[in-house]
């Protein structure tokens, strides 16, 4: 099953399967994913070196975009979060 396709800026975004499950469980957009990444409120980054954007969002406190380190177009995951992360 290939990836879903997101416009961001001047770059297309993939989405990953894991994602795009997440995004139907807890009801999430594109247009959110794209906001967390063009606008986030904190930026993070794990142990494998992958980015996590972190956004205000309406429905959810916050939500949590993370974009793979060795590829910068795809997106791994994406999913609401209470409260940002410490540090």
């Amino acid at each position: 099953m290939p990836a879903s396709v997101l416009k961001r800026c001047d770059a297309t975004m993939e989405i990953g399967r894991h994602a795009k499950r997440r995004m139907r469980l807890y009801s999430l957009t594109p247009a959110d994913l794209a906001a967390a990444i063009s606008n986030p409120v904190q930026v993070s980054q794990d142990g494998n070196g992958n980015t996590a954007y972190w956004a205000a969002h309406p429905k959810h406190r916050y939500i949590r975009v993370v974009v793979a380190a060795d590829r910068p177009n795809f997106i791994i995951s994406a999913h609401p979060r209470r409260k940002l992360p410490e540090g």
